[in-house]
């Protein structure tokens, strides 16, 4: 029998992880609800991904990340740095930690992105796109390919040489909005997109099951429920 990679710890909005903490036990040693409190707007408020950014370099942290988190961080040997930017409850405020960087490059909006991150992927490009909310809009499989429900981001990423599929944010749930967006309801953990609701349930999902197999990523889906936008699933 095949032996799991466990996480240390998995981060997921607190609002949804009664529904999904069964599935996603194989996969973690904790798994924790993210949460704050009267620092940005409510329907991000869980959103671990609006506090988090995720680097191969390292993950940058909000001066306002809630305590419980960070000393999770701490418990669980997890590097880490603070950012400059605290989150606020202006677009401004709310995005300079949701970008996505690569290897080779830094995919976020001009002006939005908080220095720490600027100044620890010196090396990389910036390919400015027009959707400051990047990480929740868009899914990055690997440098140069990825699934987004921003048309303008897939049009930027188009003319990089980028290979992107586009998914309909129309079905897709989040608190006190018509509708979320797709990179919300994802995360990547060994080679495994897992997503915040059965992925097969939208009309794109089928399209999206088979964009990953092409592209060798396996799929787990962590309810029967509709896709949900809770800021992502970070595994560290």
């Amino acid at each position: 029998m095949e032996t799991i990679k466990k996480a240390r710890l998995v981060l997921v909005d607190n609002r949804i992880i009664s529904t999904v903490r069964n599935k996603l036990m194989p996969f973690a040693e904790s798994i924790e609800g993210f949460k704050s409190k009267g620092i940005t707007y409510n329907a991000v408020s869980c959103h671990p991904d609006v506090f988090i950014h995720q680097s191969k370099n390292s993950n940058i942290i909000a001066p306002n990340t809630p305590s419980k988190i960070v000393e999770l961080f701490n418990k669980k040997h997890i590097p880490y740095q603070f950012g400059e930017s605290t989150v606020g409850t202006d677009l401004i405020g709310s995005t300079p930690y949701n970008c996505i960087t690569t290897e080779a490059a830094i995919l976020h909006k001009k002006g939005f992105t908080d220095a720490t991150i600027l100044n620890i992927n010196t090396n990389a490009t910036f390919i400015n796109l027009p959707q400051a909310y990047t990480r929740c809009t868009t899914l990055v499989l690997r440098h140069g390919l990825a699934v987004s429900s921003d048309h303008g981001v897939l049009k930027t990423l188009r003319t990089h040489n980028w290979e992107v599929l586009y998914f309909d944010p129309s079905d897709i749930r989040i608190i006190d909005h018509r509708n979320g967006f797709f990179g919300g309801c994802c995360g990547i953990f060994n080679n495994t997109v897992f997503t915040l609701g059965n992925l097969l349930l939208h009309k794109d999902g089928e399209q999206f099951r088979n964009f990953l197999t092409l592209h060798g990523f396996k799929l787990e889906m962590l309810s029967n429920e509709k896709l949900y936008d809770g800021g992502g699933i970070l595994f560290f």
